[in-house]
């Protein structure tokens, strides 16, 4: 890490890709849920008449009273974090690394240049 021009440490690539790619991950955990029930109600009211579920708080409970809470609730969740370690990372790490270079170089930035 180096020193900024205002005596602040900078933070360097891999250190940004690593903490957008946590960031990433820990979105995944909260919003992965809540597919997985859409999903399910999704599946549901393909079945006409003899629906499971009577909404998404029945869906959680349903989930995780029969399925437990891994295997419930966060199913093909590795998928989700393998995709936001990759492209998360790239995508909040390698802008922001871009946006600070800018405004080391030219001070205001742009909405084009951002």
């Amino acid at each position: 890490m180096s020193k900024t021009e205002t005596g602040a440490t900078a933070v360097g690539l891999p250190t940004r890709m690593g903490m957008g790619a946590l960031g990433g991950m820990g979105a995944a955990s909260v919003c992965h849920p809540l597919d997985t029930f859409r999903v399910q109600l999704q599946l549901d009211s393909e079945g006409g008449s003899n629906r499971v579920y009577n909404g998404t708080l029945d869906v959680a409970k349903k989930l995780l009273r029969n399925e437990g809470l891994v295997r419930g609730w966060y199913p093909g969740i590795t998928a989700a974090y393998l995709r936001q370690w990759t492209y998360g990372s790239c995508r909040l790490g390698i802008y922001s690394f871009l946006l600070d270079k800018q405004r080391r170089a030219g001070g205001d930035i742009t909405f084009v240049h951002k």
